[in-house]
Formats: C-alpha cells, sequence, structure tokens
C-alpha cells in the first residue's frame, strides 16, 4: 500500500493544476476499484464487492491515499 500511496501522491502533485477535478476523480474511482477488487480476492470474498468494502473502508482502514479534488492556484 506504501508504494501505491508514493506513487498517487507523486502523480497528484505532478499534475495537480487548473482543471485537474474532473480527471482526479475518475482516477480516483478507478484507483478504488482496483484495490477494491484486490481485497476481495485477497480475503476470498464470494458476497457483494461493493457493499462490503465502501470507500470510507478503503481510505481508513487500508490508508489509501486521496487524491487532491481541487486544484488552489492564483491567476496572474
Amino acid at each position: 500500500m506504501s508504494e501505491l500511496n508514493k506513487l498517487l501522491r507523486g502523480w497528484g502533485g505532478y499534475f495537480h493544476y487548473r482543471q485537474s477535478t474532473r480527471v482526479f476523480s475518475q482516477t480516483q474511482g478507478w484507483v478504488r476499484s482496483r484495490l477494491r477488487r484486490w481485497v476481495w480476492r485477497k480475503h476470498k470474498c464470494t458476497k457483494a464487492l461493493w457493499r462490503d468494502y465502501p470507500d470510507e473502508l478503503l481510505h481508513a482502514r487500508y490508508g489509501l491515499w486521496q487524491l487532491p479534488l481541487r486544484a488552489s492556484w492564483k491567476e496572474t
């Protein structure tokens, strides 16, 4: 998880400018989906995938880093 968070932080810091909100929210959704599937397979679950692993659980228990959804920039 630490390697994934390092990658997300670096990617987010590099590409975080002006109108990145839509791209970051889509990327965050994709990362959550992939992590959810990985945890689901790791625990050999057979029940509902999305209900057992909500977004809050992925961030709180598993420590997934949240990509910034707003860019703070000043217009010159």
